[in-house]
């Protein structure tokens, strides 16, 4: 019996040795991955991914086949989805099994996939409407061709899809005053509202357990509202309903909000610029109308057409009086929006008279030393209107939309010599000013000074003449390196033994290098008379030194060539046999330990020595009653 249980170990370690072996020889993994829970009717996509892919140069073709019941699926069609340059073959659909074939268009490296996950296939089923039983769907037979044209097994895996009677659609469905409605379905717990505001989907779906949900307060925002609904089910047998038909519109009014407006003086044209903030949704608004107001008083109404425009100086509006404004929203389809409230307010803001012409009334700095930065700080231009002028200064020139030819702070060059600065406004006013001069800023190195580091035993040394202005080295001489070290005392850094040196160290008070030097030992130490104290490495030289021994990396470095390879499922399943395997036998040597015990035991209560085999009374044991 216990020979029996120990080659039964033996056979399970063998077998799980040959298991962790052969899983490392598949080369890669078809991945089935796709719905698992589908309704009956119902069309359905599933992906085939290819990972783990362990051919170093990569797959060129690949072979699978995918396996159904026929009872349950019918086979649509599979593609090959990525990457490009793959196509599937002509494939074979006969008695549940798809024999797929893909490839890629060429033989070439670059062809070839190499990375999980980038070679991909799309497989369609569509489910059949009477099918009610839970089905499989498997992928087998995967091979595939790497770049060396020599085919390499692959593993795969099975889904197992659970088959449910769909619901029948809600019908039919309808919208009155804000209230959607529709028909009771058999076998449904609860439905599933989309609300859709000018034929787009608005907001989440809603979930009721009656037959109709009040959407009237909900929809305040003006739009032509319509609803679609799905029937739930709770029941494992039964999936949702396909999503009805859209009901009739119903439409809300909504007001439009109120825009924001701001205000800004309009030299190029006079007046003022005006530019309108919307938030009304498109095609929403007609135009707008934009109040004047000065000093709180209202003075008259604009319509406006866009968003941006100008208000010009008129019998209402003054050049050089500050104005304020508020805007309000007129609706293109009052049906569906009334027109919005009049804003706040804008900030107040002065009208312009339009330009003639600008001029320059005094000049910038305009003589420069190379390095030196363009400063406008006193450039003053006079703005010319129709009727009077008004001077500017560069520091309003933004305010005023004036801009120059050339930033103020640019550092300028000898090459800026001889350019002009040009004042702008919108492309239509121009004002030049006269040419810039800038000139060199080369020093003469009047006064000077020495600067010397002194050379070392290592490192050269230099004497400097450095201008005192611009700090430019004028004259350089390099001083040789002494070549000598200024070493100090030896210092002893290890003391001699009779068998090991010593060591002694000193170092150079200039450059701080070290000198080490050995100390002999000061005598021999004792050996074993029958020990050659010469050969104690082995190998054979007679001097003493320990070689250290070679290694075959033939022999440290792993198996033969060609042995499979264990991989972690192998490896974790050989460490689960090993502790069954070790468990096993502490059980057998238990019980041989056990059995041995209770042996001792019989003998010693029929009167005999525990530790003798022979039997109390027959002339060869330890009790001498029974001679």
């Amino acid at each position: 019996m216990k020979k029996i249980a120990l080659f039964i170990c033996t056979l399970i370690l063998a077998a799980a040795v040959a298991f962790a072996v052969s899983a490392g020889d598949a080369k890669f993994t078809v991945e089935l991955t796709g719905p698992e829970v589908v309704n009956a009717g119902k069309t359905v996509d599933y992906v085939l991914t290819v990972k783990g892919i362990k051919l170093t140069n990569g797959i060129l073709g690949l072979d699978m086949n995918v396996s159904y019941d026929t009872d349950v699926f019918e086979f649509v069609s599979v593609t090959c989805t990525q990457p490009d340059g793959w196509n599937e073959k002509p494939y074979k659909a006969k008695n549940g099994v798809v024999e797929f074939h893909a490839a890629a268009e060429s033989a070439k490296a670059e062809y070839a996939v190499k990375k999980d996950g980038v070679l991909k296939f799309s497989i369609s089923f569509k489910v059949k409407t009477d099918a009610t039983k839970t089905s499989e769907i498997t992928v087998s037979g995967v091979e595939c061709v790497g770049t060396d044209l020599e085919p390499y097994s692959g593993t795969a895996n099975r889904l197992t899809v659970k088959i449910q009677k769909a619901l029948a659609a809600p019908s039919p469905v309808s919208f009155d005053n804000g209230v959607a409605k529709w028909s009771a379905v058999e076998n449904a717990d609860s439905y599933s509202v989309q609300i859709y505001k000018d034929g787009k989907e608005s907001g989440s779906p809603v979930s009721a357990k009656g037959t109709e949900y009040d959407f009237s307060k909900k929809l305040t925002s003006g739009g032509s509202y319509c609803f679609t609904v799905v029937a739930v089910s709770d029941k494992p047998e039964y999936g949702d309903s396909e999503e009805s038909a859209k009901s009739a519109s119903y439409t809300v009014k909504g007001k439009l909000a109120a825009p924001k407006i701001v205000l800004s003086p309009d030299y190029e044209n006079g007046g003022l610029k005006y530019q309108i903030t919307d938030t009304n949704p498109d095609g929403s608004v007609a135009q707008y109308v934009i109040e004047i107001y000065s000093d709180k008083n209202k003075l008259a109404d604009y319509e406006a057409a866009g968003k941006a425009g100008n208000l010009p100086c008129d019998t209402h509006i003054k050049a050089g009086t500050a104005y304020t404004a508020k805007v309000s929203a007129v609706a293109e389809n009052d049906k569906l929006y009334s027109d919005s409230d009049s804003s706040a307010a804008s900030a107040a803001a002065k009208a312009a008279a339009k330009i003639k012409n600008i001029t320059i009334k005094t000049l910038p700095k305009l003589s420069y030393v190379d390095g030196e930065k363009l400063d406008l700080s006193a450039l003053v231009v006079t703005v010319n209107y129709e009727s009077g002028y008004e001077d500017v200064k560069f520091a309003d020139f933004e305010e005023f939309g004036l801009e120059t030819s050339i930033a103020n702070g640019k550092k300028l060059s000898v090459s800026d010599t001889g350019k002009t600065i040009v004042i702008s406004f919108a492309d239509k006013f121009t004002a030049t000013t006269t040419a810039l001069t800038v000139t060199t800023n080369e020093c003469t190195h009047e006064k000077t000074h020495m600067e010397q580091k002194a050379p070392s035993c290592g490192e050269d040394g230099w004497e400097r003449t450095i201008c005192d202005k611009c700090n430019a080295v004028i004259a350089e001489k390099v001083l040789p390196a002494t070549g000598e070290h200024q070493y100090g005392d030896w210092e002893i850094k290890a003391e001699p033994t009779a068998e090991l040196k010593g060591v002694k160290e000193r170092i150079c008070s200039v450059c701080g290098q070290k000198q080490t030097e050995e100390i002999p030992a000061t005598g021999s130490s004792a050996t074993d008379p029958g020990t050659n104290p010469g050969t104690t490495s082995g190998n054979g030289s007679g001097n003493g030194s320990a070689n250290p021994p070679t290694t075959d990396p033939a022999v440290t470095t792993g198996g033969n060539k060609g042995q499979g390879k264990i991989t972690d499922l192998g490896r974790a399943f050989l460490i689960i046999l090993i502790v069954l395997f070790s468990l096993t036998v502490l059980f057998l040597v238990g019980s041989v330990y056990l059995e041995s015990r209770r042996n001792k035991a019989r003998r010693a209560r029929r009167g005999g020595n525990p530790n003798s085999r022979n039997r109390p009374g027959d002339g060869r044991g330890n009790n001498n009653r029974y001679r």
